[in-house]
């Protein structure tokens, strides 16, 4: 064994917690490994360090808390209503606004059909707009159905 894999045994070996076997083999390399009698040192005075602080008291309440907790722990989750409904309108959201991202890309690039619609302003209607007679522009419409009615 190497010496990482003996000072891991070092605690086990503190506390009498090794078999015969190993608790001799130990004590063997002890006897020729410097460095891991130092370390058991250092873990002896940890050990003693740690004995001589006075123990905690847990408040009353504490271990019905402690209990109560490893029980909900063990429940399967809840899954409420609302948060049922948030996924699933997460879900058709982000479908929905990948089937329009899919509509644009396939979309993009290609012109309008051609149509046999009028077009809505002619260079006349222009002309009458920049006619500085304001009321020949107020009358448009009513020129407009004049024109109509002579055609």
């Amino acid at each position: 064994m190497t010496c990482s894999e003996r000072r891991a045994q070092l605690v086990a070996y503190q506390d009498e917690e090794l078999e015969a076997t190993e608790r001799r083999e130990l004590e063997a390399h002890l006897e020729g490994c410097a460095v891991c009698r130092a370390a058991l040192s250092t873990e002896r005075e940890l050990s003693r360090a740690l004995g001589s602080l006075p123990a905690i008291e847990p408040p009353a309440s504490f271990e019905a808390r402690f209990w109560a907790r490893i029980a909900r722990e063990q429940e399967p989750p809840r899954v409420g209503v609302a948060r049922l409904l948030t996924r699933r309108l997460a879900l058709a959201l982000g479908g929905a606004a990948a089937v329009t991202a899919a509509v644009v890309l396939a979309l993009r690039g290609r012109t309008p059909p051609e149509t046999d619609l009028p077009i809505v302003s002619s260079t006349r209607d222009l002309e009458l707009l920049e006619d500085p007679d304001l009321e020949l522009i107020e009358m448009v419409d009513v020129l407009l159905a004049l024109e109509g009615d002579q055609g």
